[in-house]
């Protein structure tokens, strides 16, 4: 599958993200979604227990949550793409409010030239901003369960960057809106401002990828 970049949108509180506005910002960009998605049910632990495919509709995705049962959830995965990139939209997570991740191939983003790469950043934050996402994370190849170390307390959330292996995840940076702070997110790794702002979100790095850069 290869390696694997992903940008984690978070809700503010207990709102809900603006999802009808993140598809449409795709849209407007140019991509194209495929006719058919995904759709995996996970219990009450996050622990995916089925999945199947259906035709695309946004009003579908929309809707999961008013399908399944208390005791499950569901992540329906969509697909976009355009002449140079392809990217996967998943909605959905093992706690409530629903989180929602955008994906992309570390190795076709490399390949892009510094224009496109600069464009295709615009339209992610734009679309995030546009959701009302209180924060984005991004992160490299999280591991399949990385959803389950996401976890809503009070108007914060608790971020795990452990692995099994007792490994720790390399630095992450996170975007948050420029009138706000990075508190809510506990468990991020000194975290300090670099000073870009993109559509109103402030980018943050953790310290040891500072370090390491």
């Amino acid at each position: 599958m290869g390696s694997r970049r992903f940008y984690i949108l978070f809700p503010d509180g207990s709102q809900r993200l603006d999802v009808s506005a993140v598809f449409d910002a795709l849209a407007d960009g140019g991509l194209r979604f495929d006719s058919h998605m995904f759709i995996h049910t996970m219990d009450a632990a996050g622990v995916p227990v089925g999945s199947f495919e259906e035709s695309y509709s946004i009003h579908k995705v929309l809707d999961l949550n008013n399908r399944v049962s208390r005791d499950q959830s569901t992540l329906a995965e969509v697909f976009a793409n355009d002449e140079k990139i392809a990217l996967t939209i998943g909605y959905g997570s093992a706690h409530q409010p629903d989180l929602l991740f955008i994906c992309v191939s570390r190795k076709v983003w490399a390949r892009l030239d510094v224009a496109d790469q600069k464009a295709y950043h615009m339209m992610l934050m734009n679309l995030a901003a546009k959701s009302g996402a209180s924060g984005v994370l991004v992160i490299d190849d999280p591991a399949d369960d990385f959803y389950d170390h996401l976890e809503p307390v009070d108007d914060h959330w608790l971020i795990d960057f452990n692995l099994p292996s007792g490994d720790t995840y390399d630095g992450c940076t996170i975007w948050v809106p420029g009138d706000q702070g990075v508190e809510r997110f506990v468990g991020l790794r000194s975290p300090e401002p670099t000073g870009r702002v993109v559509v109103g979100l402030r980018e943050y790095r953790e310290r040891i990828q500072l370090e390491r850069d």
